[in-house]
């Protein structure tokens, strides 16, 4: 075993070689939702920052052990051709998906020595996301928390363009599984060729062109509202984010979805857009929406990147936060409707519209649709004054990360109920704004309660 440099407080990792051959191997074209990571990856250089791409952290079975656990990795691994892929450039500057056979990886163990998991976790995401992918790097790192050598929690960072959150939520499910029973096997679902064979299809053929029509329906109503954009703040363009952690958003949210029976999601979501339509004031405007994509029964246990952004009208007129969350959610159907197309003619359906060949919607959400809060134990009306107690232990911390120029002038990522991040462009929405509006988004939900 080796050693890992210490990041922060963490300590050092001891390291495990999980080895697979005999596997699944070949090429294939980039899928749908790839060409659109791709995409974003040449406007935006942040998708290449380190810590940009798809992580996951949860706890494990606790009766497994170590050995289990590197065993259930090693499984999967062999198993999902998406953990194996490389993604090399061709000669038309094009990429193509690589999938091997037979390698390695390297799992990381930590050991907790009394630290709280959960903080652990934190650290060793950090860890894992302190470097960019490269050409010749398998698409997974993991590493494995333990506290007195029992297994606790186990963590995972991705590449991008092999999983969406979605994906990691059933990767890490399907190995706590295998961890206890490894005769548990694994779902039927598409893998990521399979994907791209079925988007190259006459089937998939017609899906794309449906989803054109549509989306150039939504494209015209967009363009009916005239500028979107909020006016630029004075400063240069730069990366900035303001992080949110609040127990009280996870409690109201899910004190809320359930009175209104509705997800977790759609009610930050609602929130989010009632919050930034005060801030630009805008009663109604559009924002862009990850779809999930996992609808086709074939899809539904992938562990694929899946995720695409469809454009979506959101309407914050209603005085009621229940209506806001209704048209909200309606919207957000709708859009994901659009959500697995194909991006190149995705493109020509803005042109038709009459709108520039990138729009940049400036506004836009992702959240994994399996966000969700802590069953609570009372009814929603008896969580409002712990609700409120809770508001007081909410942290906010704002960053500025650079000069990178961002693809949009807003964006809102929903790791979990309780954990938020606003990232944006400074030229747009200054840091301290962004602060200010993640309590508002926070103040949006408290209220409703």
């Amino acid at each position: 075993m080796t050693s890992f440099p210490v990041v922060g407080r963490l300590p050092d990792a001891l390291s495990s070689t999980v080895a697979f051959s005999g596997c699944h191997a070949g090429r294939h074209e980039p899928t749908w939702a790839q060409q659109e990571g791709l995409m974003l990856q040449r406007s935006a250089r942040f998708l290449e920052r380190k810590g940009s791409h798809a992580r996951f952290d949860g706890p494990l079975d606790e009766a497994a052990a170590l050995p289990d656990v590197l065993r259930a990795i090693g499984l999967a691994v062999e198993h999902y051709d998406s953990l194996r892929t490389r993604y090399r450039s061709d000669a038309d500057d094009g990429v193509v998906a690589i999938v091997t056979g037979d390698g390695q990886i390297t799992v990381r163990v930590y050991e907790a020595d009394g630290t709280e998991v959960s903080q652990m976790a934190a650290w060793v995401i950090e860890a894992l996301s302190g470097e960019s992918f490269g050409e010749d790097d398998l698409p997974l790192r993991a590493a494995v928390i333990t506290d007195r050598g029992v297994p606790r929690r186990l963590v995972l960072y991705v590449h991008h363009l092999s999983a969406d959150g979605a994906a990691l939520s059933l990767l890490h499910e399907r190995i706590r599984r295998l961890s206890a029973d490894p005769r548990a096997g694994f779902p039927a679902a598409w893998q990521p060729c399979e994907i791209a064979e079925f988007e190259a299809s006459e089937a998939g053929r017609r899906q794309a062109r449906v989803a054109d029509e549509r989306l150039r329906d939504l494209w015209r109503e967009i363009a009916a509202f005239g500028p979107v954009a909020r006016p630029g703040t004075g400063a240069p363009h730069g990366f900035v984010a303001a992080t949110l952690r609040s127990r009280a958003v996870a409690a109201a949210a899910d004190a809320l979805a359930r009175r209104y029976a509705t997800s977790v999601p759609s009610v930050i979501t609602a929130g989010f857009a009632a919050a930034l339509g005060r801030l630009i004031e805008r009663d109604r405007y559009a924002l862009l929406l990850a779809a999930g994509n996992r609808g086709r029964p074939e899809l539904r246990c992938s562990v694929a990147n899946l995720s695409q952004l469809v454009p979506a009208v959101v309407d914050v007129r209603p005085a009621d936060f229940r209506e806001v969350c209704r048209s909200t959610a309606l919207a957000a159907l709708h859009a994901y409707r659009n959500g697995h197309h194909d991006p190149s003619r995705h493109r020509e359906s803005i042109t038709l519209a009459g709108l520039p060949l990138d729009p940049a919607l400036p506004y836009l959400v992702n959240s994994r649709n399996d966000v969700a809060a802590t069953p609570a134990t009372t009814s929603p009306n008896q969580q409002t004054p712990r609700v409120r107690e809770l508001r007081a232990q909410s942290a906010v911390e704002v960053l500025d990360l650079g000069e990178d120029p961002q693809y949009f002038s807003l964006g809102l990522s929903v790791f979990g109920a309780d954990h938020l991040m606003m990232m944006g462009d400074r030229a747009a929405f200054s840091a301290a704004e962004l602060g200010t509006l993640q309590n508002s988004l926070e103040s949006v939900l408290v209220e409703a309660m």
